[in-house]
């Protein structure tokens, strides 16, 4: 206890004396064995000497949290979350209160945006982060006004945890429209946490560094509307070196300058979201082994992705169609002589392919949705009552097996 104490103190009076989120404060740290020693050499160094607080401030300040119920965990504890050590300059202190065991959890994804969203961005937002929220995800944002509220208001609206990441001290209220929402997130399991010392006011320069952590915890970045301008382009820039996925909204109106940051990631390859389905893809393809070993993610109580308020399901259907004929023009793939194989009809398959499709109902299922021709995962989702997850590698087994063959946007036909 006395050792843990004693490096919280030597971190706690790094950042008072150097600066939070000073880089040379890592300079220093990796040339020595221990944080201890770091202060020591820092106490040593003249041209720093008038820049150093007294330790007893120091200690004083962890007191001082202690008292009003604010915890702290230090780059050296083991408390510390790990996707914050992966990161170029972790912060070395963090305030915060609430439930920190949050940041364990594999299903994590930060969502940001303009502060200022349109009724478009507005329902997107909201029908995108609910249907993730069903799914068990847990979102993370920065609590200021616009999308990152929608993110966190989406979660306590459920009575589910959500994670904001503030840019000034724990117990400063900014934005001050937001202060009952940190409550709520608080009530419901959450966790609200920072690297500004406790007294710390917010302060313009702050909010780029605080956006490092955003991304460092999210296994992606969700961004649903952004102008060229916006902070949160500086999230995903984050993101994007720290090689996560970065995940777009598509505009209403490209030419509309306040969805010109996310043309822009788009331009550069970053994920389309039509649906929630669109983020689970990913997921689920990049973090297999995470998501079935999780204690937490029930993935056969994973929840259907909700009908868009924004789309009308004639208009999907006709894109799809559209989208479907396309396809039958450009894929070549399908000759003539794979359509005289009936592959409409599983019966048609090879005995043994069939005596393992036959073992079980699922697959079964599968191909049943498959007989209509090419169809979009969602589709197949929807007719079979199969969780997306478990969907995913049952498809994934199938086309293995030869039974089953992808094509563009999550679509699939039987071969």
């Amino acid at each position: 206890m006395n050792a843990k104490y004693n490096r919280q103190v030597c971190w706690i009076w790094l950042i008072m004396s150097l600066g939070v989120a000073n880089p040379i404060i890592w300079d220093f740290v990796n040339k020595h064995d221990t944080v201890e020693e770091t202060c020591r050499y820092v106490q040593s160094r003249n041209d720093i000497k008038k820049k150093i607080v007294d330790v007893q401030s120091a200690k004083q300040l962890l007191v001082d949290c202690l008292r009003k119920g604010i915890k702290v965990v230090c780059y050296s504890d083991e408390e510390y979350p790990q996707s914050l050590r992966d990161i170029h300059n972790p912060p070395c202190v963090l305030f915060y209160r609430g439930n920190l065991k949050l940041l364990s959890y594999d299903r994590l994804l930060t969502v940001v945006g303009t502060r200022n969203p349109s009724d478009y961005t507005v329902n997107v937002t909201n029908w995108i982060c609910s249907d993730l929220l069903k799914n068990n995800f847990i979102l993370i944002s920065g609590l200021a006004v616009g999308v990152d509220s929608l993110a966190n208001i989406c979660s306590v609206q459920v009575q589910k945890p959500t994670i904001a990441v503030v840019a000034c001290g724990i117990d400063y209220d900014y934005p001050k429209e937001n202060a009952h929402l940190k409550q709520d997130i608080l009530k419901y399991g959450g966790l609200i946490l920072t690297e500004q010392l406790p007294d710390d006011k917010p302060y313009r320069g702050n909010f780029p560094k605080r956006n490092r952590i955003l991304a460092g915890l999210g296994k992606g970045t969700l961004i649903t509307e952004a102008s060229l301008g916006s902070g949160a382009l500086i999230t995903a820039n984050y993101s994007y070196k720290m090689g996560k996925n970065i995940f777009c909204v598509p505009p209403t109106d490209i030419f509309n300058n306040r969805y010109l940051g996310v043309v822009k990631y788009i331009r550069d390859g970053a994920i389309c979201v039509f649906s929630c389905n669109d983020i689970l893809y990913e997921y689920f393809g990049s973090y297999p082994i995470k998501v079935r070993q999780t204690n937490i993610i029930d993935l056969n109580n994973a929840e259907k992705v909700s009908e868009s308020p924004i789309f009308k399901e004639e208009t999907i259907s006709k894109s799809k169609k559209a989208v479907s004929k396309k396809a039958s023009n450009v894929d070549t793939s399908i000759t003539e002589t794979e359509k005289s194989n009936d592959i409409k009809e599983p019966s048609k398959l090879a005995d043994d392919k069939l005596e393992k499709i036959s073992e079980n109902d699922k697959n079964l299922l599968i191909i049943q949705s498959l007989k209509k021709g090419l169809t979009y995962l969602d589709d197949i989702a929807n007719d079979t009552s199969i969780d997306i997850a478990e969907l995913f590698e049952l498809i994934t087994d199938l086309e293995i097996e030869g039974i089953v063959k992808s094509s563009f946007g999550n679509a699939y036909i039987l071969s």
